[in-house]
């Protein structure tokens, strides 16, 4: 994307910025006057970047209630891989199990937990086919990555090694409670 602002001039007034906010829903009428309040706005600041362009996304988001971080493009893109965009294709993914079935049959079951986790494959497909294309070299790494994990529970599962996929499911756990510290 900088490749084509830069080759088009336009580095000094483009900010490439979002919030960590949202929902699953889109457009006007499922606006919250909260949203951004005391929530993360990221700007990626780039070589050619005007001063007052950022100033005035940093005021923007200060209007809107919301605390910002400057983030490299590319580390940027590195870090919303695995936190945003890898979510989404694995709750993309497991969505997708339930048009292969009869679901009807399963309708009734879904609990709490299914439908938190699930939620984002409501999101705006178009955006995301966007986002995905736009980061396809870290996502299909993290996409990878995710791979071999799910293989690695699949061969406890499969040798009957309830120990180990125990101990490497506590292991799971505490990476997952440091993140409410």
């Amino acid at each position: 994307m900088l490749n084509k602002i830069r080759k088009n001039k336009l580095e000094s007034k483009f900010i490439l910025s979002h919030p960590i906010a949202g929902s699953e829903k889109s457009g006007f009428l499922n606006s919250n006057e909260d949203l951004f309040r005391d929530k993360i706005s990221i700007i990626s600041k780039h070589k050619g970047l005007a001063i007052s362009t950022f100033q005035k996304c940093k005021e923007l988001w200060f209007e809107l209630g919301s605390k910002t971080h400057n983030l490299d493009p590319k580390l940027h893109d590195k870090i919303f891989s695995l936190t945003s965009h890898l979510p989404h294709v694995v709750a993309f993914s497991l969505i997708s199990l339930f048009s292969k079935r009869k679901t009807s049959e399963y309708k009734k079951f879904i609990g709490g937990g299914l439908k938190d986790f699930t939620r984002i494959a409501e999101s705006d497909p178009a955006m995301w086919e966007n986002i995905f294309s736009l980061n396809k070299n870290n996502l299909l790494r993290d996409i990878t990555e995710i791979e071999k994990e799910i293989n690695r529970i699949k061969t406890f599962i499969l040798q009957d090694d309830g120990s180990k996929l125990e101990e490497h499911l506590k292991k799971i756990k505490k990476t997952k409670e440091s993140f409410n510290r």
